[in-house]
Order: C-alpha cells, then structure tokens, then sequence
C-alpha cells in the first residue's frame, strides 16, 4: 500500500509517478487538498497515464491492489481494517493536514508495510505523517527539490531526517516496486549464509562499538531485507561486501537498527499515571536528603528525556523549590544524543505538549522550531552507554526504558533488566514499555500498574550477574611523573600525596592527562590501538560519562563539580565519588580529577 500527499503543482508528479509504475500487485491512495466546492477532473487526468484503475473514494471502500484511489473534495480519510473511511473536512480546523492524517492511519494499519510518499506542494503537510510511517518501519520517500514546482512539502519531509529515498517522480515507482517485491518475503524466510552474516555484524561492531549480535534476529533480517532492497542487492554475501566496503552504506545499516524516533508525552495516559509517582518523589525530599537521580535508557533524539524533566519541573514548581534532580538521559547512538543535547525541536514533534507546557519550557527559536529553555536543560546529562554492555548509574529514584527492550534477544533482556534491578534503590521505580515486563525478575518487583507497565523493586539485594564489566573497564596504570630527588619539597609533596591525598587526573584545556597523582593511574585504559593522550579516551562506562558531565560544567560554569558513587567494576565491584576542580597555572587552564572508594558490592546469589 503506497500513500501519496501532492498539494500545489501535484498533477505533473502524479502523472510522471504512475506513468512508471509497471506494477499491478500494489495500490496507490493519493491525498490532496482539495476545497469543498472544487469539481475534481483528477480521474480521468491520471487514467491517461496508468493502466491501473483510477477511482474516487467511496466511504468503506475495500483496498484492492492495481487501484488507484484519489480523496474526493472537501474530505480527511483514514484507513482502518483495509477499507477507507472518509469525513468531511472541518474548516474551522486550521491548519488542515490531510495527508498526515491518512500517513498516520496507514502506519499503524500496515506497520513496516506502508510506504509514504511526499509530492510537490505549499507547507508543512506530510511531515508529520512520514515520522509516523519511519517509526513504524516502512519506506519512506520524497520529491527531489529541483524536480518539484513547489518544494516547500517535500522539503519539510527530508528536514524531519526520515525521509529514507530523494527521487524525481519518473523514479519512484521502480522503487516501491522492489521494496514491495521484498516486503512479501517474510523475514524468517530471508536465508543468510552464517559466515556473511557474522560478517555483517563485525562490520558494525567496530564502526559502532555495538554488538548487533544482542538484538532479535527478526530485528536484524527485517532492516537488512529493507536496506537491501533500497540498493538493489538480492544476495546476502553481496551485501556484505557492500558493508564492507562502503562506510555510507554501515552507517545507514547501523541508523536502521537502531531505534531511534521517539514523541513528547507518548502514551499520555502513562505519563499521567507517572505524574503522579514524580509529585511523590519530589514531596518525599528534605533538606538533607540527596537529590532525585533518573535514568533514561534509550532517549534518542531526546523526546522522553525532556518529557521526564517537565513531570520534575511541574512538581517542583508545586512545591515551590528549586529542582533538585539529575536526570540520566542515554543512548548508544551518539548522532542521535548531539541532537538531543541541543534540545531544538520542530513544531509537529511538540504536538503532544500541552501548549501551557510549552510556553512555560520552549522559547520560539525560529518559525516552525523551538528550543528547550536552559532550566529544562540543566535537569539532564546526555551521554553515550550501551546498556549490553556498560555499567548502570547507581542509587536511582526511577528508571525509564521504554520500547527498547523489545528489540533485544531474551538472554540480553534478561542480562539488562538485572543490571537495572541493580541500578533502582531500594523501592526505585522501574518504567517500561506496553510491551514489556521485568520477565524472571517479575518477583523483584511489585507491579503498580500492569497496563503502563510501571514497577517498584521490592528489596535492595545483588542479583547475581548484576555488574558484569567488559575488559576494558580494568584500569592498566599509567607511571607517575619523575620528581626531583635534589628537591626535599617535592620530595614530601609526593610521600604526602601518595598517602593523604585522593587517586588523581590533571589534564590541561584539550582534555589530555598530563599527570596521574596518589593512584589515579589505574582508573585509566591504555587501549590497543594508536596511543591517545585523552582523558576520556582511558575511560569507559559510568566513569566515562561522569567524568565527561563534570569537565564539561567545570569549564562551562568555571566551577568545581562532584558526582558520588559512581559504579565501576576494578575486579570487584565498587562505587566511587568523583570530583572535577578548574586550575589555572602560568596562564593554563587545567584542571584535576579526584575519584574516592566509597564501598564494595557484595553479590548475592538468588535461585
């Protein structure tokens, strides 16, 4: 099923799209804006094109392939079960956009199935639509601007990044022929050669550092079946060179695995249900008591990071208090997190934000965007983690991971929610997806809401296997700097270093290590690899990230910052306090890093 949104200048497209599309076993629904009392002559226009049938819709009418279906004037349509379902147009509805509409109701009726396609036109229609249509996993396509009369729709697609091909009309129906063509070959049915695609997945571990191998086979056979049929490659073992070979082509194989489209608010009805847990946590403070720690696991560009900081900042401002919480927003997909961290986002993305909501937490950046505000920003870290990998944050109030444990193989489902039972206090909060459940781990939580999938840990106890760290968290010293024999005053400086004071990092302004004092030299890696003198490229996991956060905002707000208990895994499994202080020696900015043991966790074992 193709969807088709054409405003002004649609006609030429239209006609140079089923002029070559030589296919009979799909159909086309083409949307337009049409006024009222506008006496439509499209039928008969586009019959002298095509040899598929060309109708205007009738309400109910059952979807056939080899037809062409045109909206009829003064009417929004949707599909539903196979058939289309017309309305008449509210024109007191403004703007009016008919063609996200009719994209979002294919979406969710074919899923990886439906294919979108953005013509010439005027405005934004159809923008929104397409991250419907790319979240759900089907193809999505535009006019190339220099081919449309009018570009203003196409380009407002491609601006959304979901746009998957730029082709001129004459092009497109080959196209959607062969992913349809594909598309009817079912997943399981995709046979692969092992070795081609263990090669496929190598590629992408070391361009990526991720291990796809993690992931749900179906997962994997799905996007591989997709990417093949965009480049028009039939064998497995000839794709796998392409990766190979062409970084272009991992790079998009690596954005089609991950997941990464996410709204503001999704499933309002959740985040109601959570509002209120939040105003609990925030209720619950003293003036002694540590800040609230959050994570979100898996925020992609964003979205749900911003929505969990506005639930805090909403409960709060309630309160009358200054927000006195950190909220962990991470995701292995770093092009995704820089532009999470900018926090700018389109005009369609902030539909689910209430508009009280947004005037208080956006400032109009430009027309048709706007940006989060700097007390919004400030509530959350950004910052890369592997959650197959990686070590978790600690002592957190409330963990959301939604929608992402899904696409994860049962064994590593299984590996992650035990590191997240380890990350939770004792009665944190554990957020999943519709979708999801805490599986073998379901008698550590109590369920407060089995619907929205919202849980409590029951008790603070060590699953076994709760903090398994790859090698290269296991810290090779780095030697520590000569000092002068003839100076008896260095001389005691180091003996009281080495015995007082905390295992310590200085870097100068490009972030690389200039001195290691008191230890501080086996918290750092030395990779394989060509050297580098670069403090975070010696760290991984949380450290990294709390090392990262707290130089950032040293340098950022000329100030010293502190992060505690951090877990890192130094052959047993401890918990650090890091300290960030700005220096400044003949002229040079430096600064130092101090990190202190503040505790051992000790395992338990449980049948």
């Amino acid at each position: 099923m193709v969807g088709v949104g054409a405003s002004a200048g649609g006609l030429e497209a239209l006609q140079d799209l089923v002029e070559h599309l030589a296919t009979r076993s799909m159909a086309l629904v083409v949307v337009q804006h049409l006024a009222p009392e506008y006496e439509t002559m499209m039928d008969q226009i586009l019959a002298r094109h095509t040899e598929l049938t060309v109708e205007l819709v009738s309400n109910g009418v059952q979807v056939e392939a080899g037809h062409i279906y045109l909206i009829p004037p003064g009417k929004e349509m949707i599909m539903s079960s196979g058939r289309l379902l017309l309305t008449d147009r509210d024109e007191n509805e403004n703007p009016n956009l008919p063609i996200d509409t009719f994209f979002r109701s294919l979406a969710q009726e074919l899923n990886e199935r439906a294919i979108a396609i953005v013509l010439s036109g005027t405005g934004r229609d159809g923008s929104r639509g397409i991250r419907a249509v790319h979240e759900a996993g089907g193809l999505t396509l535009a006019q190339t601007a220099g081919s449309a009369q009018f570009d203003s729709m196409p380009r407002a697609a491609v601006d959304t990044g979901c746009v998957d091909l730029e082709l001129a009309p004459a092009k497109m129906g080959r196209a959607i022929a062969r992913y349809a063509q594909a598309d009817a070959q079912a997943p399981e049915k995709l046979s692969a050669p092992e070795e081609s695609l263990h090669a496929i997945l190598e590629t992408l571990r070391q361009r990526s550092g991720i291990d796809f191998r993690q992931y749900r086979d179906s997962t994997i056979l799905r996007r591989l079946k997709r990417r093949m049929a965009l480049g028009r490659i039939d064998d497995v073992d000839d794709y796998a060179r392409r990766v190979a070979s062409d970084p272009a082509e991992a790079d998009a194989l690596y954005r089609d695995l991950l997941v990464g489209v996410t709204r503001f608010f999704r499933d309002e009805d959740a985040w109601d249900l959570l509002a209120d847990h939040v105003q609990t946590l925030v209720d619950g403070l003293s003036e002694t008591s540590d800040d609230i720690r959050v994570w979100v696991a898996g925020c992609a560009t964003g979205p749900e990071a911003y929505t969990m900081a506005i639930l805090f900042g909403e409960a709060f401002r309630r309160r009358e208090m200054e927000p006195r919480v950190k909220i962990f927003a991470t995701d292995v997909h770093r092009q995704l997190l820089e532009r999470a961290g900018q926090g700018v986002f389109a005009d369609e993305t902030l539909e689910g934000v209430a508009p009280e909501l947004r005037e208080r937490w956006f400032h109009k950046q430009r027309p048709g965007a706007a940006t989060v505000t700097p007390a919004l920003r400030d509530m959350i870290i950004f910052a890369h983690h592997d959650v197959t990998r990686d070590p978790p944050f600690t002592r957190l109030d409330l963990l959301s991971c939604r929608n992402m444990l899904i696409y994860l193989r049962p064994a590593a489902q299984q590996r992650v929610l035990t590191l997240f039972h380890f990350a939770l206090k004792a009665s944190g909060l554990l957020f999943l997806g519709p979708s999801e459940s805490p599986g073998k781990l379901e008698d550590e939580f109590l369920t407060l809401d089995n619907r929205w999938k919202l849980y409590r840990k029951r008790r603070d106890i060590r699953l076994r296997g709760a903090l398994r760290a790859p090698d290269s968290l296991r810290a090779r010293p780095v030697p520590l700097p000569v000092e002068s024999r003839s100076d008896v005053g260095q001389r005691a400086r180091a003996r009281l270093l080495a015995r007082f004071a905390p295992p310590s990092v200085v870097v100068n302004a490009l972030g690389e290590v200039e001195h290691t004092l008191a230890g501080g030299g086996r918290f750092l890696d030395a990779r394989d690899g060509e050297f580098s003198h670069r403090l975070l490229d010696m760290l991984a996991g949380t450290l990294r990230t709390a090392v990262s956060s707290a130089t950032h905002r040293a340098w950022r707000k000329r100030q010293g910052t502190s992060y505690r208990d951090i877990a890192v895994d130094l052959d047993i499994a401890v918990g650090l306090d890091i300290a960030i202080a700005r220096l400044l020696q003949i002229g040079v900015a430096r600064e130092v890093g101090v990190a202190r043991e503040v505790g051992v966790a000790r395992e338990v074992g449980v049948a």
